[in-house]
């Protein structure tokens, strides 16, 4: 192929020889199915493939591709969070990278557990997902995924005594955070945004 690298997913309902060997002749992959097949039988990639999304860079050879998809060694995917208004937002923006479809992201980000174990509600939700980026995996669970950012909100907060630090101002993280994307929004000026 003429592109510097292409992508290969192996969906998790159909992570079967003929899934891989369609995908793999469709996307123009490798350009001798056959012998991919007779290497990745050899090697017994069949009796355990794993699914996931790889990436499969220009003039890599059969063996090394194979190896790639046995060892599960799956191209990250980057979750952009930024400027999230609502919890359909958040939802959107995960089942953009990942595998899994909008409900059952969706029924991750609105389990009961997650919001009463971090005293969340659908109104406030946002506020607890920290912009930036996060790298997943095309096969990540939804709750993973969500775990994942409620994990490192904690700890954000956690670091240099930030939540004693917001409290001793008069405010909550959530507070803060709500005052932050505020002056994100109106202001023109990047040296505001530092206060």
């Amino acid at each position: 192929f003429e592109a510097p690298y292409k992508y290969l997913y192996i969906p998790t309902q159909k992570a079967n020889k003929a899934t891989v060997l369609k995908r793999i002749s469709r996307d123009s992959i490798v350009e001798k199915v056959k012998l991919f097949d007779m290497w990745a039988s050899r090697e017994g990639y069949w009796e355990n493939i794993k699914p996931g999304k790889y990436r499969i860079e220009k003039g890599m050879g059969i063996k090394e591709i194979v190896t790639l998809l046995q060892n599960g060694r799956q191209h990250p995917a980057k979750l952009s969070l930024i400027k999230l208004r609502t919890l359909n937002e958040l939802g959107m923006a995960i089942r953009q990278v990942i595998e899994a479809d909008s409900s059952t992201v969706m029924d991750a980000v609105m389990k009961p557990e997650n919001l009463q174990k971090n005293n969340l509600t659908t109104a406030n939700w946002s506020a607890y997902v920290l912009p930036g980026s996060y790298e997943v995996l095309w096969t990540d669970h939804p709750d993973t995924i969500v775990k994942k950012l409620l994990d490192y909100r904690n700890n954000w907060w956690q670091q240099e005594n930030r939540t004693g630090l917001a409290e001793a101002l008069g405010y909550s993280p959530e507070g803060i955070h709500t005052l932050a994307s505020i002056v994100e929004e109106e202001t023109n000026d990047p040296e505001d945004r530092k206060l």
